[in-house]
């Protein structure tokens, strides 16, 4: 998992000094979930994986870093986090985000509903990252999202149920991946780099 401390001694004090490699880089899974609410009126888990595997995707690329430490790995329904699945079930246990029951491809499902108030401590680029993938994938279904995610280079190259390495991906894998499910996401990544 990304975001490890080193830890090391000031020769000049003697005191330790201790430095994120990539801890004050990434925004809190919370804040991801919480950006992406302030962008709908409401998300199931499913769609948020695949939102949150794309912002992933586009930020791992433009700025060369992981947007959050949520690690995704290949699963049935196409790439999956279960740290995002702990942490949505957090915030809905805790009543931090609101929630109803729905019905969704014969079972029930948890709904979570967005709201234009949700606090989320991180950068304006973020909001507008949430918001241009909101933009981008305007009529694509989540089932639709599912599959293409099975498609991905990493999904591919990556043994089922191993974490996927976000550092393997380079622009033009990512360009390609993100034009087959939208050729808007494609811009949203070529303008941030």
């Amino acid at each position: 998992m990304l975001g490890g401390s080193k830890s090391s001694m000031n020769e000049t004090t003697g005191q330790d000094n201790k430095s994120s490699d990539t801890e004050s880089e990434v925004m809190s899974i919370e804040d991801a979930i919480r950006g992406f609410l302030n962008e709908y009126e409401y998300l199931h888990e499913f769609r948020l994986q695949k939102l949150l595997y794309i912002a992933e995707m586009i930020n791992s690329v433009s700025k060369e870093n992981r947007l959050t430490d949520a690690e995704f790995k290949p699963y049935m329904y196409g790439s999956y986090s279960e740290d995002l699945s702990d942490t949505l079930e957090n915030l809905d246990e805790s009543g931090e985000i609101p929630s109803e029951p729905d019905w969704q491809y014969g079972k029930t499902a948890t709904k979570y509903l967005g709201t234009a108030d949700q606090q989320a401590e991180h950068e304006i680029d973020h909001n507008n990252l949430f918001q241009e993938i909101r933009e981008a994938l305007k009529g694509v279904t989540s089932e639709d999202l599912g599959k293409w995610s099975k498609e991905t280079f990493l999904y591919e190259n990556t043994d089922f149920g191993s974490e996927m390495r976000f550092d393997r991906l380079d622009k033009d894998k990512a360009i390609n991946d993100l034009e087959k499910i939208s050729p808007k996401l494609k811009n949203v990544l070529e303008n941030r780099l």
